[in-house]
């Protein structure tokens, strides 16, 4: 087999830098992405500091409705303070 040599041709590209016309370039973007991104960021800092104080909320409402269940199954002949201990189980 021979071998081949690479192939490759080169082109003579002339360039020039196309430069803005009229305000500073990127202008514009920045007018509008500094607003939109400063607004993704405090709506991310509002969601991570309320996301886990609601699960905390819901976990205590919960807790408490149960609690309450527990309690209102208590004789009532019992003293209300009595029946606290004695879901508790304190002595009184």
């Amino acid at each position: 087999m021979p071998a081949h040599p690479p192939v490759s041709k080169t082109f003579k590209v002339k360039t020039h830098l196309a430069t803005s016309v009229g305000c500073r370039p990127g202008g514009l973007g920045r007018f509008i992405c500094v607003p939109i991104s400063g607004s993704r960021r405090d709506f991310l800092l509002g969601l991570n500091a309320w996301l886990p104080n609601e699960m905390r909320r819901l976990k205590i409402k919960q807790q408490l409705s149960i609690l309450g269940a527990q309690i209102s199954n208590l004789s009532y002949d019992l003293a209300s303070r009595l029946r606290v201990l004695v879901r508790f189980g304190r002595s009184g």
